[in-house]
């Protein structure tokens, strides 16, 4: 009976719960809805990633570079939006070499204003070079409203949302295509060798935030044009990228400091002293025997002989005799060879023959008393 229950109840549970799972899915209406995530992490190291994935969508091969401009490649006869030049802007080497580039078939599109400083002296050694300046606009005389290009091929308006402040001022005749008012001109054109040369008076509308806005990128696809097959474009946009040891200085100069006096110290360590070398000193502390051995050894090599070996053992002897016993040496010889075979466990015979301060030139005897002798001074000093 108990099993049929349990069964029962969990055969309802069971049926329940796909009950509602069916009315969760198919009762309700759903309707995506859109939350904003922000920008990626990628998005917002890189400031005109829209804008290269937007080149890269109308066919350009795409590269992002930036920093000082001597020794980087451009793409021979490609396209090079310039964005940002390096904190001491171009040189006039630089610009040479530009012009140089687009002589030989380039087409280069220049954000006057170009960062990071914002200002006229980035690109003023390459506009000088083509008879062009950027002035800045009084401030009344700005429009803070967004502006609007007007191309005269097919009257097409195209709004745009620019800086009021800049504009070029050029000679109308040395220049084949311009956009602008009475302030001055917001972007001129002309041919320069096999290449091409736009100079525009601000850009700041191509960047990430600003780019999907108003007619930002239909402006750009009138003005670029359609790529070439394989044709590269290179933005360049990336701030100067520094240098490794700058890069840590800036990041971990602390860290640095601290290897640099290790290093230091250690080359202390290492350098060169006035006079010899020391010795290294001993691991350990060596036994009273090799004390001993080369004791005899120094007296033997200076004439001293067995003889002198035994006195000398003797002697330091009853020198520690006497530190451990002060009255030893008053004491009747009974009694220290007794006190000596106490201490040593040798008989006292032989402790009295050790000790004979007469002279024995048998080297049977010699070397008998001087093993004694050298067992009492072990035994004494323990």
């Amino acid at each position: 009976m108990m099993r049929r229950l349990l069964l029962g109840f969990l055969a309802a549970l069971g049926l329940g719960a796909l009950s509602v799972v069916f009315l969760a899915r198919h009762s309700f209406q759903r309707e995506p809805v859109e939350v904003p995530a922000g920008w990626s992490a990628k998005a917002l190291e890189d400031d005109t990633l829209v804008l290269e994935r937007w080149l890269a969508r109308e066919g350009w091969s795409v590269r992002r570079r930036g920093g000082v401009f001597k020794g980087q490649a451009l793409p021979p006869g490609g396209l090079l939006i310039l964005l940002h030049t390096a904190p001491g802007g171009l040189s006039v080497a630089d610009a040479e070499a530009l012009l140089a580039w687009v002589k030989e078939g380039g087409h280069l599109l220049v954000d006057g204003s170009a960062a990071p400083a914002n200002d006229d002296h980035g690109t003023e050694a390459l506009f000088q070079k083509l008879g062009a300046e950027l002035v800045s606009v009084p401030e009344k005389q700005r429009s803070s409203s967004d502006h609007t290009d007007t191309f005269t091929e097919d009257g097409r308006v195209y709004a745009l949302r620019r800086s009021p402040q800049w504009r070029i001022q050029v000679d109308p005749e040395a220049w084949d295509w311009r956009i602008g008012g009475e302030s001055g001109q917001v972007l001129v054109r002309r041919r320069e060798g096999k290449g091409q040369v736009c100079l525009t008076s601000d850009l700041s509308f191509l960047y990430n935030r600003s780019f999907p806005d108003l007619d930002h990128a239909a402006w750009l696809a009138r003005v670029l044009g359609k790529p070439g097959p394989g044709e590269v474009a290179v933005v360049w946009s990336r701030p100067e990228d520094p240098s490794l040891l700058a890069w840590l200085w800036a990041r971990a100069w602390a860290f640095l400091l601290a290897c640099g006096v290790l290093l230091l110290t250690w080359l202390w360590a290492g350098f060169w002293r006035f006079g010899p070398w020391l010795p290294e000193a001993p691991a350990g502390r060596r036994s009273l025997l090799e004390h001993l051995v080369a004791s005899g050894r120094f007296l033997w090599r200076h004439g001293g002989g067995p003889e002198a070996l035994v006195t000398a053992t003797r002697k330091a002897v009853l020198r520690r005799s006497a530190r451990l016993h002060p009255a030893f040496p008053s004491l009747p010889e009974g009694e220290r060879w007794a006190y000596l075979a106490a201490r040593s466990g040798l008989p006292e015979a032989e402790i009295a023959e050790g000790l004979d301060e007469r002279p024995d030139s048998d080297p049977e005897r010699l070397g008998r008393r001087l093993q004694v002798l050298l067992h009492l001074h072990h035994r004494l000093s323990r």
